[in-house]
C-alpha cells in the first residue's frame, strides 16, 4: 500500500497490469501534469521510492459508482474528464463489434472479395488480415467492398450517437473535457459536434479522409460518391453498384 506523498512504485504498477515501465512512467507525467500532482518531482523508474510528490492532489472520488462521478464532476474542483472509448459505446446504436459473434471478422466472406488466392486464404486463417496496413496498401478492394455500407452508412447517418456520446458533449459543455480518445473508427463522436482537436481517433475515422501518399485531405462527400461509383457491393444492397471495383484516385496526386 502506497502511503500518501510517496512516489508510486513504477514497477509494482506496471506489474499489476502487466504493461510496461515506460508506459507507466509516462502515465505519471501525465497525471502530473493535469494537476493530479502538483508538484515534486517523479523523475525515472530508478530512485522513485524517495521522491516525494505534492500535497495538492486533484479531487477525488468518495464511492465508486456513478453517485460518486456524479459528485465529483458537480464539485467544479478542478476536474478534467478524459475518455478512453470503445465499441462498447456505439452497439447501443446498431454497430456491431468486430470480434462478437455476427461481427464483421465472423461474417467475413473472402471468397466474394477481389482478392489474390494467398490474401484469401491468409483472410481466411485469421480474418483481422482483411483490415491489415500492408494488404490495403496493395490491395485496398477487400477493405473497401467489406466496409462499403458502412462508408456510406456514416455519410448518410443511418448510425446516430448513443448517451455516451452525448455524455462527453455534455461534458464539454460544463468545460469539464480535456480529450477523447477512441478506438472507434464510426465518427459517432463528430456528431457530438466536439471539436475535432479534442478527438484522438486512435485507428483513424469514416468522419474525414485523406491521401496515404501526399497526406491531402480527400473531400469526404466526394470520397463517399467515389466508394459508391467504384466499389462493388458484395452483400448485393445496392442495384447500381459497379460489377467489378475500380481504384479511387487522389484528386490532388492520382495516386490510389
Amino acid at each position: 500500500m502506497k502511503r500518501a506523498g510517496e512516489a508510486p512504485n513504477i514497477s509494482a504498477i506496471a506489474r499489476q497490469f502487466k504493461v510496461k515501465r515506460a508506459f507507466v512512467t509516462k502515465w505519471v507525467d501525465w497525471y502530473q501534469s493535469t494537476g493530479g500532482v502538483s508538484d515534486g518531482a517523479v523523475g525515472r523508474p530508478s530512485g522513485l521510492g524517495t521522491q516525494k510528490l505534492g500535497t495538492t492532489r486533484a479531487a477525488s472520488l468518495h464511492s465508486q459508482d456513478l453517485d460518486g462521478l456524479a459528485t465529483l464532476l458537480n464539485s467544479r474542483k478542478s476536474v478534467k474528464v478524459a475518455f478512453l472509448t470503445g465499441a462498447g459505446i456505439s452497439v447501443a446504436a446498431g454497430i456491431p463489434d468486430f470480434r462478437s459473434p455476427g461481427g464483421m471478422y465472423d461474417t467475413l466472406r473472402p471468397d466474394l472479395l477481389t482478392a489474390q488466392d494467398r490474401d484469401r486464404e491468409r483472410m481466411m486463417d485469421d480474418p483481422t488480415a482483411v483490415v491489415s496496413k500492408d494488404l490495403f496498401f496493395r490491395n485496398p478492394f477487400p477493405y473497401l467492398e467489406l466496409r462499403r455500407p458502412f462508408i456510406l452508412g456514416t455519410g448518410d447517418r443511418k448510425w446516430k450517437m448513443t448517451i455516451a456520446h452525448a455524455f462527453q458533449r455534455l461534458c464539454y459543455d460544463k468545460d469539464l473535457l480535456h480529450r477523447v480518445y477512441t478506438q472507434n473508427i464510426d465518427g459517432l463522436d463528430f456528431q457530438a459536434n466536439i471539436p475535432r482537436d479534442i478527438v484522438i481517433n486512435v485507428h483513424g475515422t469514416m468522419g474525414s479522409v485523406s491521401c496515404e501518399h501526399c497526406k491531402k485531405a480527400y473531400p469526404i462527400e466526394q470520397f463517399r460518391d467515389d466508394v459508391r461509383r467504384n466499389i462493388k457491393d458484395i452483400y448485393n444492397t445496392d442495384p447500381q453498384a459497379p460489377l467489378e471495383s475500380s481504384l479511387i484516385l487522389c484528386p490532388q496526386c492520382g495516386q490510389p
